[in-house]
């Protein structure tokens, strides 16, 4: 997104699981199984910290079991 607007929704299949920053990103849904650096790569997206923004943690939505 540009400075001062936000993305409402991204849907992902396999992009933007690395290597994608957007702090703003309050809540993950996981609907496959991740392992190992994949899994901790994809659950920190929502520990990243936004500026003015009050966030003080992020959200996983696991629809997997196993994680």
């Amino acid at each position: 997104a540009q400075d001062g607007q936000y993305l409402d929704i991204v849907i992902v299949v396999d992009q933007l699981l690395t290597g994608f920053d957007a702090p703003q990103l309050n809540t993950l849904y996981v609907d496959r199984t991740l392992k190992d650096a994949m899994l901790i790569q994809a659950y920190s997206r929502t520990n990243r910290i936004a500026d003015n923004q009050g966030k003080p943690w992020g959200r996983i939505v696991n629809y997997r079991w196993p994680a």
